[in-house]
């Protein structure tokens, strides 16, 4: 075997023996300050290489040297600028994540959800957003959510987690994106709540019986959601279902279920809206619009639906847990009295 043989299958072995997964590796591993690790001397049979092999012994050690001398400086780079080291997720209802490195720049923006894609798709997806500054990435999509709309209701929210094995450098973003984002909101949607939350390595990731679900939702809302599970019993119930039901809500409602300690699960905006125009009779029209505001804090709770048609708007109140309407017109079609013509 040539010397040249020789170095092309060491530098095969190292590739096979070393596991391509650095970011896992990294994002196990805490912050380390100039921390020496101490190698106990333990047993080592040493065998003396024949003489004809001892050149290439040699050779060999220079190149693993070689190797391990050209991946410190690689490391260290990769570390600083490429290994995650915080999650921030923002959920309206479109779903977002951003993966940041430790000098707060972004790695990647993602949608979740089809309705994320929509809101990042001027922005290539969120590809646009990669090398962005932190705050400036977050008040990009910020912006974006409410040109989209999602911050048109009196009574919208948006939740902010962020996740991170260093707790101190999470509650510090935390702060820091919860003042960046109210300040925008402040001036483009100032009726819109912020909440925020940090979550520990591995809070925010749903439990073993959730792993099938594709929620489309991030690891921040799913936290929300199993607290709310844990504060009205579902876990012990049927888990699963539950879980389906609350990740399909928006953050102000569970938010308002968390407020005000409700177990019972809501119907959904959604099939507010839906009851509000089978009640009204407006299924058929193509040009009715709703606008669905859920009280579930107010006493009793309920949710406020806006129907818009050609004849008019009209407003309802609908039981958030029956689907029953409170209130507002039935039959609207029907009961419209057309004026009479002036004659000339």
């Amino acid at each position: 075997m040539t010397d040249r043989e020789l170095e092309q299958r060491l530098a095969q072995a190292v590739r096979r023996a070393a596991p391509d997964d650095l970011e896992t590796i990294l994002s196990r591993c805490g912050e380390q300050n100039g921390s020496v690790m101490e190698m106990k001397q333990q047993n080592i049979v040493s065998m003396a290489a024949p003489k004809r092999n001892r050149g290439r012994t040699w050779l060999a050690a220079a190149c693993a040297a070689l190797v391990l001398l050209g991946a410190g400086g690689g490391f260290g780079w990769y570390y600083q600028s490429c290994a995650v080291a915080s999650v921030v997720s923002l959920d309206v209802n479109p779903s977002i994540e951003l993966r940041v490195n430790r000098g707060g720049r972004v790695i990647s923006c993602t949608a979740l959800n089809q309705d994320a894609a929509a809101v990042l798709f001027s922005m290539d997806g969120g590809a646009d957003l990669k090398g962005a500054k932190l705050d400036v990435a977050v008040n990009a999509v910020v912006g974006a959510l409410v040109k989209a709309g999602y911050m048109d209701s009196v009574s919208s929210a948006i939740l902010i987690s962020v996740e991170d094995s260093d707790q101190n450098r999470a509650a510090r973003l935390r702060q820091e994106l919860v003042a960046s984002v109210d300040g925008v909101l402040q001036v483009q949607a100032p009726g819109t709540s912020v909440f925020s939350q940090v979550l520990t390595g591995d809070a925010g990731m749903p439990a073993p019986e959730y792993e099938t679900f594709d929620s489309g939702i991030s690891a921040g809302k799913a936290a929300l959601v199993r607290r709310v599970m844990e504060m009205n019993g579902t876990i012990a119930a049927d888990s699963t279902a539950a879980f389906e039901q609350l990740a399909a809500l928006s953050v102000e409602e569970l938010e308002d279920l968390l407020e005000t300690g409700e177990t019972r699960i809501p119907i959904g905006k959604s099939a507010a809206a839906l009851a509000v125009e089978e009640y009204a009779g407006t299924l058929s029209l193509n040009s009715t619009t709703t606008d669905v505001d859920p009280e579930l804090d107010e006493n009793p709770p309920h949710y406020e639906v806006e129907l818009k048609t050609a004849f008019g708007e009209f407003n309802y109140k609908v039981d958030p847990f029956t689907g029953e309407i409170l209130s507002g017109p039935k039959d609207v079609l029907n009961t419209q009295t057309t004026t009479p013509a002036v004659p000339d």
